[in-house]
């Protein structure tokens, strides 16, 4: 993956993520979200992966998540490197 279509994929990401926590802000339960939370899913398992392709450790991921400001899944701001794993192995 090209580095532009990387940085694309995490603004996608980052947008859709502060989408997610506006509808748990209005008290949107989770498991009505998961139309929304799936391609979340799916396009962050898509960049882990590229960036383990290049050899990048799950610390390093988890210091340019935070750089960026991308949120977790649960709306936190403090990405955790096991949870990185299991989001890339499908377990998340």
């Amino acid at each position: 993956m090209t580095e532009e279509k990387t940085a694309v994929l995490l603004d996608d990401i980052k947008n859709n993520l502060l989408k997610i926590k506006e509808y748990r802000d209005m008290g949107i339960p989770v498991r009505k979200l998961r139309e929304y939370t799936l391609p979340v899913k799916n396009d962050l398992k898509e960049w882990i992966r590229d960036q383990r392709s290049q050899n990048i450790s799950y610390q390093k991921i988890e210091a340019k998540l935070h750089a960026e400001g991308v949120l977790t899944l649960s709306g936190k701001r403090k990405w955790d490197p096991r949870t990185i794993c299991k989001i890339e192995r499908g377990r998340y």
